[in-house]
């Protein structure tokens, strides 16, 4: 195609250029005659004006006539403008002024680009058209769409706006050369973009969608970018269904929207969508130096109302060929003729050379850049003047500010939708969802935790103070120490999380307080189930004594466990403090987040599993522990503590990972948790063993039994002992088996052992006395003692074990088992006594027979 053009016009010059007559020095006004009517003749007019000026004057071109002709470049159509342009290149013009958009002056620029001659635009703003390779003999006396984009964000900031959103035409080389411009230069002006959308008017569904996602970004002054006024009509009417049209908007669009009034298919009730709708366009009259001219025309053409703007600039562009004819008459020493007949083209300037000069035209001071773009940049913002009394027919834009050599003037207030003078916010209201000391709802929680931890701070030095009570040394003061410590980190880390504006330091110092305070707690849970599962429900009953040192010890390495976790997690992947605008919520919060990464999920899944896996193996020791009977036992309440922080510790996680929830009500509730976690905790490990101490009329300190540190029951019992030679042997004991009183749990048992009616072993339980079993020694079929000082009874309905204090013991009971009294000895029964003393370890007895049948499960 451009093979072809460059031939047609090669064709057309050669043949022009060869003119030797005498004639005009002739101008082609390229333009839309059915789309802009009114604007063609005000154009055309203004351009006579400085056509009559110049030949009037004969130091310009002596007797040589400069003229100017319309030509009719169609309604939008690309083949008119190409043949207007062939038929005046043809007829022997010399320069040409159009077109109105930049892409239909493309189309005579590239026409022109292998002729030499000159187009000039006082419209086109296309930044494409800068580039001199492809067409490189236009130029123009406005400024690109580069500048006008950042006259909308110099606008912006005018307005104290900072935030916006674009709207763009896809299919508009206009709209998309705005938009990567306001893209680019918008930090510069301290203009955030929330986002941007293109959208394709013959998609209306696609495109209202695209008006939403705006809208739910956050942005509520939005930078529009149409093709055409029609386009801008169709957007304000989908704007209005996207309920984007109102007080709380604003509109900011480029000089294609001055035709609004005038669109094709424009309404009244249009009209009034465009209330908060501002335009940027080249400033085509400037104050400064346009009033001259202006009543120049008005004195020619009559009237006493301003023309339109196309007046003034193409009075400017006929001045500037006259100016570049001029030069090249007096650089080249060419005549007048010469530049009529296009002999100049054999020159083959280009555009630098063709523009080099300057005056001051209606329009102010004139010059080129190198790339025949003009030097200033003097833009105007207009806004629609909307009343009652309006006409369709007239374009009525109101000057509200103009910039001109980078200074602005506002010359009347900007009028928003409804009438208002005052800006609308860039971003929609929100409701506060910071948290904060200050607010009710944690100002009460902040009050609570207070006042628990003034409770629990104050143990610390009543358990220094009390450490040799009866009470608390079994109990291990230290060790109870350790756990406020960790409840106390609990406490602290809801004060961190209360902070209104939360930082990097308090984000990740949150998380590892809670973290170490919750694994401190339930290490010392988990070590003291342990104590009492080894006591209690283990194979054997182990008595001996567990220090301190040990204690400390195995929950040093549960801790050091979760600290290292919180190191790694701290100083690989720490929590950042995120602020958030939730458009859609209407509210704005600070969330503390790591990064999302694949190991950053894998830290933290390692940090819940670890934390699950000590909880879990606490809740199964509980279990185990659950029916261990002793009046002062810690077991069952220690069941319920970790059965409540396990409850607790589900519902702190899903109220902190729950998104719907505002975060106000998410720290209540997260919070709350935390307190009654702690609160029954405490009550549970500390404050049950603290009452009796501060208030000794609870209890008496002979109550209370050592469970850490101690030798078990068998402490609690030595005073029940009774030893008898005689027909009567009894002491408390543990004791665990398969039978109607017993349970796989070690459970205290008053254990004796009669003669009298009847040679049997009595079992009475210590939860209920009232409850007992008898077991005739003749129904006994087996009788075993291990090295572990327990002594294994076997019946044919059942079986038990009984554990005592040392080996010794054991055999005494053992043999007092084995032995079956004489007749003299105890008044009944026949037969004679025997007795093995001394039985080693794992030594049996024989079944004896029995001769009475007694009830098992008997009650005593």
């Amino acid at each position: 195609m451009q093979t072809l053009f460059t031939a047609l016009l090669a064709l057309v010059c050669t043949t022009a250029a060869t003119v030797s007559s005498a004639g005009d020095i002739r101008i082609a006004m390229m333009y839309s005659f059915q789309e802009w009517p009114e604007l063609v003749e005000w154009a055309y007019n203004g351009s006579m004006v400085a056509i009559n000026e110049i030949n009037n004057d004969p130091s310009w071109f002596g007797g040589t006539s400069l003229t100017i002709t319309k030509f009719d470049t169609g309604n939008f159509n690309h083949g008119q403008t190409l043949n207007a342009t062939f038929t005046a290149v043809g007829e022997g013009y010399s320069a040409f002024i159009g077109e109105r958009f930049s892409d239909w002056s493309k189309d005579v620029a590239y026409s022109l680009s292998t002729t030499g001659i000159f187009e000039c635009s006082v419209y086109s703003t296309s930044p494409s058209l800068s580039d001199k390779g492809e067409f490189p003999t236009f130029f123009r006396l406005v400024a690109d769409d580069n500048i006008q984009a950042v006259t909308m964000l110099q606008f912006a900031n005018t307005q104290g706006w900072s935030n916006v959103g674009i709207l763009a035409s896809t299919g508009s080389t206009y709209a998309q050369g705005l938009l990567e411009k306001v893209k680019s230069a918008a930090p510069a002006y301290g203009v955030n973009v929330l986002g941007f959308q293109n959208y394709d008017l013959t998609d209306t569904p696609a495109t209202l969608t695209r008006c939403e996602l705006i809208k739910d970004a956050g942005a509520r002054i939005i930078i529009l970018l149409v093709d055409t006024e029609v386009e801008l009509v169709q957007m304000l009417r989908l704007l209005q269904q996207s309920q984007m049209i109102g007080p709380e908007y604003a509109y900011i669009g480029g000089d294609v929207m001055t035709g609004l009034f005038t669109a094709e298919g424009v309404q009244l009730s249009d009209l009034y969508l465009a209330q908060g709708l501002f335009v940027t366009e080249p400033l085509y009259k400037n104050p400064q130096y346009s009033q001259p001219f202006l009543a120049k025309y008005n004195q020619i053409y009559g009237g006493t109302a301003e023309p339109w703007s196309d007046t003034v600039v193409h009075y400017d562009a006929v001045y500037s060929f006259a100016h570049a004819f001029r030069r090249i008459m007096d650089v080249y020493n060419l005549s007048p003729a010469q530049i009529a007949d296009n002999t100049w083209l054999r020159l083959a300037l280009n555009v630098t050379q063709f523009l080099d000069f300057n005056f001051t035209g209606a329009n102010g001071p004139i010059s080129w850049l190198p790339n025949g773009d003009v030097a200033t940049s003097n833009f105007q913002v207009l806004q629609p003047v909307v009343t009652d009394t309006i006409e369709l027919s007239n374009n009525n834009f109101e000057l509200i500010a103009y910039i001109i050599d980078d200074a602005w003037e506002m010359v009347a207030p900007p009028v928003f939708f409804g009438g208002s003078n005052t800006p609308p916010a860039d971003l929609p209201i929100l409701d506060d969802d910071l948290i904060g000391y200050s607010k009710p709802p944690a100002a009460a929680i902040i009050a609570i935790t207070s006042v628990l931890t003034l409770v629990t701070a104050a143990s610390v030095p009543l358990l220094v103070i009390y450490r040799e009570h009866p009470v608390l040394k079994p109990m291990s003061p230290m060790f109870m120490a350790l756990s406020v410590l960790g409840l106390l980190m609990c406490l602290m880390s809801i004060y961190i999380d209360a902070i209104r504006i939360p930082n990097r330091v308090s984000c990740n110092a949150y998380m590892c307080v809670l973290a170490v305070g919750f694994g401190t707690v339930v290490a010392c849970i988990l070590v003291r189930l342990h104590r009492l599962y080894r006591i209690f429900d283990n194979r054997a009953m182990h008595r001996k004594a567990v220090s301190n040192q040990m204690l400390f010890g195995y929950a040093g390495v549960i801790v050091a466990g979760e600290i290292i976790l919180m190191l790694i997690w701290a100083g690989r992947f720490p929590l950042l403090a995120n602020y958030h605008a939730d458009i859609a919520g209407g509210r704005k919060y600070y969330e503390c987040a790591t990064q999302d990464s694949l190991a950053a999920k894998a830290m933290l899944g390692a940090m819940f599993g670890y934390n699950a896996a000590i909880v879990l193996v606490c809740c199964w020791l509980a279990y185990a522990t659950r029916n261990i009977y002793s009046a002062y036992n810690q077991a069952k309440a220690i069941g319920v503590t970790i059965y409540n922080i396990l409850f607790c510790s589900i519902l702190v996680v899903l109220f902190t990972y729950m998104g719907q929830m505002t975060k106000t009500l998410g720290f209540v509730l997260r919070s709350g948790f935390v307190l009654l976690c702690i609160a029954i905790s405490y009550g549970a490990l500390i404050g049950r063993f603290l009452h009796p101490v501060l208030m000794p009329s609870t209890g008496t300190d002979q109550e209370r039994s050592s469970l850490i540190g101690g030798s078990g029951v068998a402490t609690m019992t030595k005073a029940a002992q009774k030893t008898a030679n005689g027909p009567l042997k009894g002491t408390t004991l543990p004791v665990r088996g398969r039978s109607p009183v017993t349970t796989s749990q070690w459970k205290d048992h008053f254990v004796c052992v009669i003669t009298q009616p009847i040679h049997a072993l009595i079992l009475t339980n210590q939860a209920d006395k009232k409850v007992g079993l008898t077991i005739p020694l003749e129904l006994v079929a087996n009788l075993t003692v291990n090295d572990e000082a327990v002594v294994s009874v076997t019946w044919s309905q059942g079986s038990c074990s009984l554990q005592f204090e040392s080996d010794g013991q054991a055999e005494e009971w053992l043999s007092a088992l084995q032995t079956v009294p004489s007749a003299g000895a105890s008044g009944a029964g026949s037969g004679p006594g025997r007795r093995a003393s001394s039985l080693k370890p794992g030594a049996t007895l024989a079944p004896v027979k029995a001769k009475a049948s007694l009830e098992m499960a008997e009650d005593v």
